[in-house]
Formats: structure tokens, sequence, C-alpha cells
């Protein structure tokens, strides 16, 4: 006899499990004809359709154990469903091999209420009829083994409060309910016990069932098998179940039950009858809720569809049960998480919701359009998380204006519609805030914090430890936040999806690049970016493409005309009430003549609707047809006809809007323009979002949440253009110089005043009554400033006036604001400004004093009272200016204006370098390593203190047992690698635990850490470079050079190597011997790449020479060849390691060389203290630090 699980087994062998073929008495229904209670969405019945056909891969019965079926972001509840006799993970829940019927996991996790519900599908063996099945196991031993998957889980046990519900049929209901009366009776399960919250039976025979002999008589007969005892177990008068029953009865006040039966008899060959009637499929507990399904007990589990009537009502009764569940911990949940959100806005810098520009593309989007993209095979690929090998990343490219935002915002919204992880962010050309690669990390973050209580904790915990955030810096960003969090949540199996919408608006978007290529071909992970087809773009996706095997597959598309015109014709239908004349016949050749004309603009297309929707007559409308140029280009100059062909009056008020509009480094909300025209014309604008609309002839629109934008970035261009001979050409340098003038004039402003003597009440934080406009004043004034000329009189004077006036108020603003970085920012500004103003007159007078020592003192004030300014923003007034010296700007101003605190016994020695500093009594330094938040210095005795970076006090002390020579953090500051003279050891920094020691054998030159984080290179004198696993210590690989790199010159002895150094890519390493020239060595290919010398010549250095270096390092840029070395001597030398020559040499006294983590700048330092930046590329010098100043 056959043991397979097959569909032809005999019916009553199955009347208890289930199959996947049983007669059922309601009709097949396709699933795609059906409608759901929230109808499907287009993408979803392709996504559906595909999953449909290709089934190759689908695993019909199911596997064992515990299967997570649907994972949200931030599950607050998770839900288990338990198959019956004979059934299977997979194969109970659906009703046939169709992957879209599966309906835990198909249809489920997209029904609302239900997004924040973790779905799991646990399998045992109960396949009763094969040989192999042991006879004696019972639903005892099956509902011990569901509870330990239960504590095993990863999922279940991290998220300790969730609670749990159960959804069983048949049998598996008599499982659940052991596994939940042992949890109960077990003292370490209490936790997990207290979760279990609901239960949900679908035909479960708690009374026991009459034909459980009858399937152990077949076992006899017909299969000649023993019996099983699980079998047994389900009969009216077995002893287990009655155990059971009564066991539960104690715990069953505690949880929520529901029972659901059976109406419809099950077909066993010559004869029907219901497998588990009404009086044993409900228990008769008092609080115990139960209904009936129309269905057979082998369909009770099955359904053909969202629409149908059983799956419906097993579907509102777990919304019913979930909704009382979630009512009780939402209230907790939502206070903790908006709490929690306020600290990560303040922390990244959020200056807007991410939703905005969403809002704006959605409504923008006609129903049935870009449905065309939905059918392309590869972004089916892409965006479905079960297919295999997809594209990382999807590139969709096209001409100006086409619909890509609206097609970005598509595809953002198919995602989250099946309730996919879906972060997106939009760039926006000329907005400040939405034009960098920094500001969409931060967007990421944001977002995926928003969805994910596990990414709030994580980026809270980086606020605790004081990690920073350098909100500009979008490579520390990646690389202290946003990566070690993808890392992290990489292992939960949680596709990510992020969409980048108009990539050509980015400024600076090469670092994007770097960002996805440092992904590799990452699964969990996958990036859309629509773009124009820009030159520089396409060639970072195929150097992207052309990577090393682990790099991001690409897959590039072009949005063809044809695509275009299929939305844009669908675009007209849908407007064809703006045509105020003319029959049906006549719009629609209207229509036809537009299309022809819009050559895929959808740009050109609206602006032409607007301005047949003024056209009263058919020769109006013809006539606009006509006239109205094809290109983009003459539009713009059809429009500069129209506003010129205005009044004087409205003629200044456009340029005004119009040079606000394209110089404000970010979109201003029509309050803010109303007040900024105030400042600027003199004049008031009450209906200005209406006067724009008249004015500006469809060059600037005011979007859905109130900004006034410029229509579309080659509308800015074509403003901007040198060529264009109009009035209302904007000079940007000019427009700047405007717009700062209107900035300074405001912050010099009563407004902006403070009243001497009120620092108490202000401490209180009582808000100023001040214009909408003062925020873009404070915070982005100096950015106009960057921008704008220095040869009129206007801004330098307002800028002293401001400095001389308001400058502490300013000050306070910006810190209670939380942004800090506005103050550094505005000292580099206006320090350039006020270089360029000395270029064109004295560099002396009290201006420029005046303005030189503010720029230091706003460095100064960020650098030594940041986290006292961020906390008490009034102290500006007080309580800082006393601890600064007598001669900086802000004494002398908090002096003449505040009364203060007064500090004795300081120094006016003006500022100095020194933040800190530690003794170290009898002990010896002799190395120091930075990470994030702390900074350690390893001792002679052994010992390693680490320190707060924020205060340099010490946070606790390692023992590495022996001198410490070096000392190095991982990429993520979560682990410190410290090596003696023969050992290496590696620490987790937040427990103080050493992870594992390795010994070897010589000296320890040098050590370092691959990209990814995870492995740890070492070389020694020994000539050999080792690698080993960071986490676990175990042994990677080993290359020694010492007999591939000898000279000619050295007989039978070779000396040990000085000092080495690792390129940061890993492939390169450079080794240093007496009196010989700097070697390098290629790893990957284990030859040597060649000897670079000072000398020019490295063939003339040989025995008995003195020139060698004491230190080297790698410049760490990926596209950089740079190699710096300090000698001996005191040179400092740059060489090209590529080809192999010397580039410069200065004489420095360097005796220590490292390399800043942006690859820009060079440290050195020698045994006298001092300490020097330079520019790595140049040499040229920055900076200088003397220990004895």
């Amino acid at each position: 006899m056959s043991s397979s699980r097959d569909t032809t087994q005999d019916p009553v062998c199955a009347a208890l499990g289930d199959s996947w073929y049983g007669t059922s008495s309601s009709p097949s229904l396709p699933l795609l004809q059906s409608p759901r209670r929230s109808s499907l969405t287009f993408f979803e019945r392709v996504l559906m359709r595909r999953r449909s056909s290709s089934q190759s891969a689908f695993d019909a019965h199911g596997s064992l154990g515990l299967n997570l079926l649907s994972c949200p972001s931030d599950p607050l509840l998770d839900m288990v469903f338990v198959h019956g006799l004979g059934g299977g993970s997979t194969k109970t829940w659906c009703a046939s091999e169709d992957p879209t019927l599966f309906w835990p996991k198909a249809w489920l996790p997209r029904e609302s209420g239900f997004h924040h519900v973790r779905i799991h599908s646990y399998g045992y063996d109960s396949a009763w009829t094969s040989s192999k099945a042991a006879p004696t196991i019972n639903i005892h031993d099956f509902g011990q083994q569901l509870l330990e998957r239960l504590r095993n889980s990863h999922e279940i046990a991290n998220s300790k409060t969730n609670p749990i519900i159960f959804v069983a049929h048949s049998m598996g209901g008599l499982v659940v309910k052991q596994a939940y009366v042992l949890a109960r009776q077990d003292p370490s399960c209490s936790d997990l016990a207290k979760r279990m919250e609901a239960m949900f039976f679908l035909a479960t025979p708690h009374g026991g069932t009459d034909l459980a002999q009858t399937l152990n008589n077949i076992l006899r007969v017909s299969f000649a098998l023993p019996t099983r005892s699980y079998i047994s177990n389900l009969s009216r008068q077995n002893e287990l179940l009655s155990m059971l029953t009564e066991s539960f009865r104690h715990y069953a006040s505690d949880i929520s039950l529901y029972s659901f039966y059976e109406s419809r008899p099950t077909d066993l060959y010559a004869r029907s009858e219901v497998i588990v009637p009404k009086n044993s499929a409900v228990m008769g507990h008092h609080h115990e809720r139960h209904a009936m399904l129309d269905a057979d007990h082998r369909n009770v589990c099955k359904f053909h569809s969202p629409s149908d009537p059983n799956y419906i009502a097993v579907r509102e009764a777990l919304g019913s049960v979930m909704d009382t569940i979630l009512g009780r911990i939402s209230a907790k949940n939502v206070h903790e998480t908006t709490r929690a959100m306020r600290q990560i806005e303040s922390y990244l810098g959020m200056p807007a919701r991410p939703d905005d520009d969403l809002k704006n593309v959605k409504e923008s989007r006609i129903e049935g359009s870009c449905e065309w993209f939905a059918e392309r095979d590869a972004f089916q690929r892409w965006a479905d998380p079960d297919s295999a090998d997809p594209s990382s990343v999807y590139w969709v490219s096209a001409n100006p204006a086409t619909g890509k935002s609206v097609l970005s915002g598509y595809v953002i919204n198919a995602l989250t519609d099946l309730s996919l992880d879906c972060s997106y962010y939009f760039f926006r050309h000329g907005d400040k805030d939405k034009s960098t690669v920094s500001g969409c990390l931060r967007s990421l973050l944001y977002q995926m914090a928003l969805r994910s209580a596990d990414v709030r904790q994580m980026l809270l915990s980086m606020m605790e430890k004081a990690v920073s955030l350098d909100k500009d810096d979008c490579k520390v960003i990646w690389r202290k936040q946003v990566w070690p969090i993808i890392s992290h949540m990489s292992t939960a199996g949680t596709v990510r999806y992020w969409v980048f919408d108009a990539l050509d608006e980015c400024a600076g978007f090469e670092p994007l690049f770097s960002i996805m290529a440092s992904l590799d071909r990452n699964p969990r992970v996958r990036i859309l970016i629509t773009s124009r087809r820009l030159p520089e773009i396409t060639r970072q996706f195929a150097g992207l493409q052309k990577g090393a095997n682990c790099a991001p597959s690409v897959y590039a598309e072009e949005i063809s005309l044809e695509d275009t015109n299929t939305d844009i014709r669908l675009y007209l239908e849908g407007s064809r009430y703006k045509f105020h004349v003319g029959d049906e016949s006549q719009k629609t050749r209207f229509t036809d003549r537009i299309l022809d004309k819009s050559e895929g603009c959808f740009l050109w297309v609206r602006l032409v609707l607007d301005e047949l929707a003024l056209a009263w007559s058919i020769r109006d409308v013809e006539r606009i047809l006509d006239e109205v140029p094809q290109q983009m280009d003459p539009l713009y100059s059809r429009a500069i006809n129209i506003m010129s062909s205005r009044s004087r009056p409205n003629r200044d008020l456009t340029r005004a809007i119009l040079t606000w509009i394209v110089c404000a480094v970010r979109p201003l909300t029509v309050v803010e323009l109303q007040e900024a025209l105030k400042l600027d014309l003199d004049a008031e604008v009450p209906e200005l979002e209406t006067a724009i609309a008249s004015l500006c002839a469809q060059l600037v629109h005011v979007d859905k949440t109130g900004r006034a934008m410029i229509v579309h970035l080659t509308a800015r261009t074509f403003l901007t253009d040198d060529h264009l001979d109009s009035e209302f050409r904007v000079n940007t340098k000019l427009g700047h110089l405007r717009l700062a003038a209107s900035c300074l004039h405001y912050l010099v402003s009563d407004q902006m005043k403070v009243a001497r003597g009120r620092r108490f009440k202000r401490k209180q934080s009582q808000p100023l009554a001040r214009s909408p406009f003062a925020k873009y004043a404070c915070l982005e004034f100096a950015e106009h400033l960057r921008h704008t000329t220095s040869s009129l009189s206007s801004v330098s004077t307002g800028l002293y006036k401001f400095l001389n006036s308001n400058v502490l108020s300013w000050i306070e603003f910006v810190a209670a604001a939380g942004n800090l970085s506005a103050l550094t920012r505005t000292a580099n500004s206006v320090n350039a400004y006020l270089q360029r103003h000395i270029q064109n007159s004295s560099p002396l007078g009290e201006f420029v004093f005046l303005t030189r020592n503010w720029v230091i003192d706003l460095h100064r004030i960020v650098a030594g009272f940041g986290p006292n300014l961020l906390a008490c923003p009034c102290a500006i007034y007080w309580l800082i200016p006393p601890f600064c010296p007598k001669s900086s700007a802000i004494a002398t101003t908090a002096t003449s204006q505040f009364k203060r605190i007064t500090v004795t016994g300081l120094e006016d020695e003006g500022w100095n370098d020194r933040l800190a500093c530690i003794d170290s009594h009898d002990k010896s330094a002799l190395t120091v390593a930075c990470g994030d938040t702390v900074f350690a210095v390893g001792y002679n005795t052994g010992s390693i203190i680490l320190h707060h970076n924020s205060t340099c006090l010490p946070w606790k002390t390692l023992e590495h047992g022996s001198p410490v020579y070096s000392l190095l953090f991982d990429s993520a500051s979560t682990h410190i690698i410290s090596a003696g003279r023969r050992d290496i050891k590696v620490w987790e920094l937040d427990s103080g635990l050493k992870l594992w020691t390795l010994g070897v054998t010589h000296d320890v030159m040098n050590i370092a850490i691959t990209e990814d984080g995870k492995e740890i290179m070492a070389t020694d004198k020994s000539h050999t470079f080792t690698s080993w696993k960071l986490q676990t210590g175990v042994f990677e690989r080993s290359l020694s050079w010492s007999e591939k790199m000898k000279f000619h010159d050295e007989g039978g002895f070779r000396r040990p190597p000085l000092t080495a150094a690792l390129s940061p890519d890993s492939s390169l390493l450079a080794v240093v011997y007496r009196g010989r020239p700097i070697c390098l060595y290629d790893l990957d290919d284990d030859i040597p790449h060649g000897l670079v010398s000072r000398e020019g010549n490295p063939t003339a250095q040989g025995l008995g020479t003195n020139t060698s270096p004491a230190s080297l390092v790698f410049n760490v840029r990926k596209d950089s060849h740079l190699l710096a070395a300090a000698y001996e001597d005191g040179d400092l030398c740059l060489y090209d390691y590529e080809d192999l020559i010397p580039l410069k040499t200065i004489e420095v006294n360097a005796q220590i060389v490292a390399c800043s983590p942006d690859g820009l700048t060079l440290v050195t330092g020698n045994s006298a203290g001092m300490v020097q930046l330079l520019e790595f590329d140049t040499l040229q010098l920055l900076y200088r630090v003397n220990a004895a100043d």
C-alpha cells in the first residue's frame, strides 16, 4: 500500500482531515472574478494571476513546524493556524493547488484591520496512513510539540507582549487546547500562556466523533498498519480526551473562544454524514461564541474567493475578537509611539512629512493610468516578495514632464495596498530639504520607524548612547544609522521596498550609487528609481551593473511614447469637463488634437487644458489649439508674453513672486510668501493664491499642502537661462541678494528683539508671537548669503546690524528648533560671504572684525555648549556667555544687553582647541581609537579605558592583559578590537564582554576590518596576512608574501617588516621594510603589485639606507588611489598606488598619519604633541593644534 499523501485516498480517510479536491456543494468561483469587501486593486489581481500561473515553487502540502506567512513591520498580534488529521500547514487552508487560494497568506494580510497581525501556519506529522507514523504518538505529544515550537520561535519570543490567537481545524483544535493546558501548568511558560488570548475552532471534535474507531479499522484492514493513538483520542469515550476537556475547563474562562460547526454532510462512499456534529463542535462554555458555516467538514476551512460567505464569516469573527484585543493595547501603543516619534523626528531633523508629495501625485493620477506598468513582467518580479531572483534595482527613465512622479506614486500605493514595507522619497530640485541624499536617508529612517517598533527602539537606543547624526553627511548617516538597522532587520525575512522619484533633481546623487553597491545582491532590499535619462546617471547605473559579482542586479526600462499616450488619453477623457463648448464629437476631436501635439508631455497637456478652460467659443478653442506651440520652451515664452502685457504694478508683483519661488531654498507656503513679499515690496497681498493664479500664467501653482511652487523643473531652467531676454528672467545672484536682504530685514526687526531681564520668564519657554516667515528667515538666510554677490553694501549693512542686535535671540530660536547644525552652516556661509567681501573691499574695519569673531564663536558655541543649549535655549543670554572668553563676540554682546551670572578664575586667553585633558597618572597611553559615541585609550598596563565623546568622562574599563598597541572600532561601534604584541581580542561594547582571543606567533603590525564588518584582518612580522570572522573568531584565510616579494640584494637573510597598512577594500597591502621602498601586495590575486619610493626610483634604495616610513594610511574613498606615508625624518609623502608614482613630498615633522572617515582630511601627529590637519589630495595645511598651547 502506498503511504504517500495523495488526493485519491478513501473519502473516509480524509473525512477528519483535508483533501485538495473533495466534492464541494458550493461551486468553485474564480478568484479574480469575485469582489472583496474592499475590492482588489488592479496590481493585486495581476500579481495573483502571476502567482497562480507559476505554481512550480509552491509547496502544496506545507512544511512541518512553525511557518511564517506574513510579517508586518510593526506586528502587534500573532495568529497561528493549526491543521487537523491528515492535513498540512498549507494544504488544509487551500481549496486547490493554487497559491492565490492559500487564504491565511494571500488574503488575510491584505484585509483592513489585519495590517499589524503576524501570521504563522503550524505543521505536524498527522499523516495517519503513512507507514512511518508512530502508533504511540497522541494528542498530548502533539500539544507538547506545538508549545515547544512556540517557545523557540524567534519572532514570538522577541515580541514579549504580543497576544496570540489560534485558528484550528478539526483535530488541530485539540492540539491547541492541549498546548494551552500544558503552558498554564508549567511555571516556566506562564508569560507565554498569558499571551494566548483567543482560540477559533473550525469543526473541532471537542466531544469526540463516532468515526474514530472506523478510521483505525481502516488502517488495520486496508493498510495493514497498527492503530494510531491520536486517532483513538478522538473517540467519544477516550480517557485522554476526557482529561483534556476537564483540564481545559479550569482555564477556559481566561481566553476568548469561538467555535464554528459544519452544516453539510461529507460524502463517504455510499453514504453522507456530518463528521463533527454541533453537539461535539461546541463546548458549551458560557462565554463561548459559536456559528454555523455552510460547508462540509472538509471544506469548512477552504474558501474559493474573498467573497465566499464562509470566508467573510470567519474573517469578521477574527476581526471582532482582534478589535477587542488590539483596542485594549492600542491606547498605550499609540501614546508610546507618538512620544517616540516626536523624539525621533527631532533627532533626524525632519523638516516636512514624507507623505505630502505622495498626496499630491496620488490626486494627480487618473483611475486606470499607469496600469500598463503593472503588466510588466520585470516589475512583477521586482514587486513580488516571493519571486525568485528579482532585480535589486529597477530604473525607470523618461523625458521631462511625462508622468514619472505619478508612476512612482502608483508603485508606492500598489506596494502599500499589498501591506508591503515600502518607504519612498521624492527629490525636488530647488528645495534644500528635498534635494539631497542625506535628506532621503533621514526620511527612510523616519518612515521605517513609523512602521516598526524595532526600528524605533534602535533609533531611541542610538539617541540614548548619544550617537551623533550629521544631518548633511549622507555617508555618515548610512554608516552610523541606516546600515546597522538594515543589517539587524534583514534577519526578519521582510522585504523592504524603497522608491526614489526624480533622481535627476537630487543635488549630488553619486553617494546613492555607492550605497546601492554596498547592499550587494540583497533580496531583502529592493529599490525603484525614476529619473530623466541623463548621461551622468546612465554612467552611474552602468558602473553599478558592471561591479563585482556580488553587485546588485539592475533592470533598466525607458517609458515609451505609447505608454505615456495611453495615460494622457485617460487624463484627457477625465478632463472633458474643461471644454465649455462643443458636442461630444467635437470634444473628441479636441482631445485627439491635444494628444497628437503633446508628444507624451503631461505638463504640456495640463497647461493647454488650463488655457482651454477659459475659452467660451469654438473659435477660441480652435485658435488656442492652432497657436499653442508643441515644445515646452515656446509654451513658456507664450506665458512670458502674457505676463508682459499686464500693468506695471502687476508685472512688479509677478517678478517678485517668480524671484522668491525660484530662489527660495525650500518651497514657501502661501502664508510665508505673503509675509516675505510684505518685507520685500513693503506692500500686502491679501489674496495671494488668487494673485498667483491670475498673474503667473500657469508657471506657478499652489499644491495641496499650500506651498507655492514652480510648475516644473523645466520652467525653472527656462526662467534662469542667461539667454532669456525678458524682464521676468530670474538672475539668481541678484535674486539671492534680494531674499537675503529681506531675511535680514526681518532678523533686525522688533519681532526678533528680546526684552531685558526676562530670563526667568523665558526659561518657561513662553513662545513669542512671531511672523510665519520667522522660521524661514532664521534657518535659511545664510544660504542666500552664500549664493549672493558681495559687491553691494546692502547685505553687509544688514548683516552688521543683525550681528550687533538680535543675534542672541536668533541663536535661541535655532536651538529651540532642535537643529544646531543650522548654526554651523550659517557660520560657514557667513564666512564664505566674508571672504568674498574682503576681496572687494578692505580686510579691516568693524564689520570684518565683528563678523569674523561671530563665525568663530558660532562654531565654538556648538562644540562647547551644544547639549546645554538644546536643553535650555534661553541659556544663550545669561548662562553660556560667562564661560566664554571675555573678548569673544558672544561675551561682549551679552554683557552689553543682558544681566548674567559672574564667573571668576577664568583666564581670558581667547578660544583654544582643548576641550578636555585626561591625566593618565602612572600609565602611558600607547594607542587611541574613536567610535561613534565613545573613544578608547589603550595603555602600557593592559587597560583600555572608554570615554564618552561628548563629555570625555570615563565610561568603562576593559582589561586586555598586556600592553595595548592597537585599537579599532567596527563600523557600527558595537565592538572594539584590541591588539597586544602577539594577541588579538574582540569585545562587545555594551556588555564589556570579551567575545574571543587569538594568539599569534609574531608581533602584530596592523589590524583592520572588512568593509562589510564581518571579518577582522591582521598582518604580523612573519610576513603573513590573516583574517577571522568577527563574531566567532573562526579562521578565514591566510597568506604569506615573503617568497613573492624579495629584493635581489638580500641573499638568505630577510629583514622583518616594520609596519603595514591595508586598503579600505582589503584588496591591497602596503608593507614597510627598513631601508626599502614601500612594497604593495595584491591580496586578491596573491601577487606583488609594485613598489613606490619618495626618491622616485624604488630600485635606487638598498640595504643601509635610512628612508623608512614610520606610518602609512590609504585614503578611504573608493574613487581615490592615494597612499600617504610619514617618514622617520619627518617628511610626508603622497603616492598614487595604482600608477606607482610619488605625487608630493613636504616637510611637516609627521610621525603618524590617519585619514578622516570621508577621505577628505589627512591628520598627522608627532611626539611633540603637534596635530596637523591637511587636505588629503593636496597636502595643503588646514589647521594645526599644539599641545603646548
